[in-house]
């Protein structure tokens, strides 16, 4: 049966699985779109929905994206912890010297307790933590 809620898998991991067992979602195989034509993953995305508009879980290589898939695009967003320009900052990017550090008030001996209300995604919050 086809769902408004689907997860795409172009890994054989089991990041997909885990991610549609735990939301018990539909499950489909992805993987040999990996090098066709945003035009074809579009008609394949729509293939698996009862929707004109749905919900998609992406997952690619280890990353999970949210789309909204429509009769013509894909808008999806990605929160990544483990990137390479996240993890440089993190590991390098001068410890309480960083700008997220000074604008809550770091300082040797001191670290306050911050709440990240922002609508962001998560990373200045995450190199926040890191400090």
């Amino acid at each position: 049966m086809k769902r408004p809620v689907v997860v795409f898998s172009y890994d054989s991991g089991s990041l997909g699985e885990a991610l549609a067992g735990e939301f018990d979602l539909p499950l489909v195989d992805a993987s040999g779109l990996k090098k066709s034509r945003a035009k074809d993953r579009l008609c394949f995305y729509q293939q698996h929905s009862v929707e004109s508009r749905f919900l998609a879980f992406i997952v690619s290589e280890g990353a999970v994206r949210i789309a909204l898939i429509d009769e013509t695009k894909v808008l999806a967003i990605e929160a990544d912890f483990t990137g390479a320009t996240v993890s440089y900052r993190r590991k390098h990017g001068g410890g309480s010297g960083q700008m997220i550090a000074k604008a809550v008030g770091i300082k040797s001996g001191y670290v306050p307790a911050v709440l990240d209300a922002t609508a962001g995604l998560g990373g200045d919050a995450f190199v926040r933590a890191s400090l």
